[in-house]
Order: structure tokens, then sequence, then C-alpha cells
């Protein structure tokens, strides 16, 4: 999986709104 910021699934991780 990349590293997407709009992604629901990274975005628990990576919270770059």
């Amino acid at each position: 999986m990349l590293e997407f910021p709009c992604l629901p699934l990274r975005k628990n991780t990576i919270r770059t709104e």
C-alpha cells in the first residue's frame, strides 16, 4: 500500500488532511 494522505486505510496512520 502506498502512503496516500486521502486514503481511509492510511488516514488512521497518516493524518495529512
